[in-house]
């Protein structure tokens, strides 16, 4: 399966959130697959206003979230562009309060989930099994101008490879340059998402905050960079811990 995270979506599907103190966010799905309960990818890009929060919480299912703009916490960890969180399945993480310039940030799903679970409600809903979060450190995304300038492609790593599959790395390609091979291992399947420049594929053109998944058995297409270059991350998920099966 290749499913495509697009921007026309998320203007299309962009709704407010209006938090308890009469503050207004917004929510806008960039890929949406359905609601299947084992296989759904789905990206969405949640806008927290400024001094806002959201509780501790957890979700049933792994996911990334990638901060893209503004600045605030998740727990006692800083996070600001650009910033990358993820969160097992039933790990409690949060609050997530938003700074003086709010806070927008993709969050990234194999599985189509709706809510969270409030850590101060979550009496009886906490089965047991394995808890998992990690934070990266902030990083700057290149300009096009920057990528323009680059003679080979770079890669760092955002957060290290683990055995179960969870990886993400950086990924800078000079104009027109080959994505390189992506190794999903243990992953389940992999995420694209285009932090500047775009992506060329084919029959697809991926530009700034647009996505691309792959399934395990469907692999990565051939891909290049635009012709002022790209700047994306691959982020591969874990699958689900069987203690939640």
């Amino acid at each position: 399966m290749i499913a495509i995270g697009r921007r026309a979506t998320s203007q299309q599907t962009r709704r407010q959130r209006v938090f308890p103190t009469g503050a207004i966010g917004a929510k806008s799905d960039w890929m949406m697959t359905g609601e299947d309960p084992k296989f759904s990818p789905t990206v969405f890009l949640y806008e927290q206003p400024a001094d806002q929060t959201l509780a501790a919480h957890f979700h049933h299912n792994n996911e990334f979230q990638v901060f893209i703009e503004g600045s605030g916490k998740v727990g006692a960890r800083v996070v600001e562009p650009v910033t990358v969180h993820y969160a097992g399945a039933y790990t409690a993480y949060g609050p997530i309060v938003a700074g003086p310039a709010g806070l927008k940030y993709f969050t990234i799903r194999t599985v189509h989930e709706s809510g969270a679970v409030l850590v101060s409600k979550a009496q009886g809903q906490w089965p047991a099994g394995p808890r998992r979060q990690a934070t990266s450190k902030p990083f700057g995304i290149r300009s096009t101008d920057e990528l323009e300038s680059l003679h080979e492609s770079n890669t760092a790593v955002i957060l290290p490879f683990d055995k179960d599959g969870l990886s993400v790395t950086s990924v800078e390609l000079p104009p027109r340059a080959a994505l390189p091979p992506t190794s999903v291992g243990a992953g389940d399947g992999v995420f694209l998402l285009i932090l500047a420049g775009s992506l060329l594929g084919a029959e697809e053109q991926l530009n700034e905050y647009e996505s691309l998944y792959a399934a395990v058995d469907a692999g990565l297409p051939a891909l290049r960079a635009g012709e002022r270059g790209t700047h994306l991350l691959v982020l591969i998920p874990p699958p689900r811990d069987p203690a939640y099966s």
